[in-house]
């Protein structure tokens, strides 16, 4: 949407948390004649512009995603065709994570909206272990979360830290009260799997944009995770396809279920099969997140007990 001085700006901003849902959301909302696609689902221009007290795995080698929009110029240019749209959207899912973002997101736009997704942080946990392991982790879930608690001890904090990014209190009580309760929608990953088009049509209503849309492509989960059958391959065509002017061309000659089905046959995977066993880590993390839990369920007058 553009302002005074015609510049167009993201009025939409999808931030999280990571690993509950987000990209699905965000590709089912898309298809919605009233939302501009960016070429670019996370521009990450606000974490790239505020210090951070985190430090980017290392098995995340290529940081370029994360700094390609750190300029101001550079992140608007995504949304230079974005006039003719009610919605713009930037859906970086680390934006929750640092109260100084949400500040700078209200700032930067006082009539932005939030959506916020949340999902059972002991699941969300796993599904991160399951994501980095595709990325090319080779430690175990459990290896992992021994690493974590040593690191936090020393005050440093990486994406692959499980336990931390399923803390959603502080964060969302943030947004909440950053920009109010009027501009922010929070949902849960459970109600996004068993009712997709119900919660797509919530979040239209928030948006004030027609509710009664039906996305062109099937409820199935995105971002899934899956372990490549060639790392090598995986690791071009990942790299490619983010934010690079060749995927952002495709995107506007090809349907995006199309090319996700060429990315699946040009990178061939197989399904993460690990599951989360040990009842002693379960136990260790339902400890962690219990107070935590507690809090949030009445800050948002939701029940959630099966998440305890």
């Amino acid at each position: 949407m553009k302002n005074a001085n015609n510049i167009i700006k993201p009025n939409l901003f999808m931030v999280g948390a990571a690993k509950c849902g987000t990209t699905s959301l965000y590709y089912y909302l898309s298809q919605h004649p009233d939302v501009f696609d960016c070429p670019v689902k996370e521009p990450h221009h606000f974490t790239a512009n505020y210090e951070l007290k985190f430090l980017i795995s290392g098995i995340i080698k290529n940081t370029k995603p994360f700094l390609a929009y750190k300029d101001l110029s550079n992140y608007l240019a995504l949304y230079k065709n974005a006039d003719n749209y009610k919605i713009v959207v930037d859906a970086s899912v680390a934006y929750i994570q640092f109260d100084k973002i949400a500040n700078a997101i209200q700032n930067f736009n006082n009539k932005a909206k939030i959506i916020i997704l949340l999902r059972n942080p002991i699941e969300r946990a796993f599904s991160a272990y399951s994501h980095n392991k595709r990325e090319g982790g080779t430690l175990s879930f459990q290896e992992d979360l021994e690493i974590e608690d040593q690191e936090s001890v020393l005050g440093i904090f990486r994406w692959t830290h499980y336990k931390k990014n399923g803390l959603y209190y502080e964060n969302v009580k943030h947004y909440l009260d950053t920009f109010g309760q009027d501009k922010v929608l929070i949902l849960f990953n459970e109600d996004l799997e068993s009712n997709p088009q119900k919660v797509l049509s919530t979040v239209c209503d928030f948006l004030k944009i027609d509710a009664s849309f039906v996305p062109k492509m099937d409820f199935t989960k995105q971002n899934t995770a899956h372990l490549p059958k060639n790392p090598k391959i995986s690791h071009l065509v990942n790299n490619y396809s983010q934010g690079s002017m060749l995927w952002s061309g495709l995107k506007k000659i090809f349907p995006i279920q199309f090319l996700r089905r060429l990315k699946i046959i040009i990178n061939p995977s197989i399904p993460f099969q690990e599951k989360l066993s040990d009842e002693k880590t379960i136990q260790q993390l339902k400890a962690y997140y219990i107070e935590d839990i507690t809090k949030l369920e009445t800050l948002l007058n939701r029940d959630l007990s099966a998440w305890k």
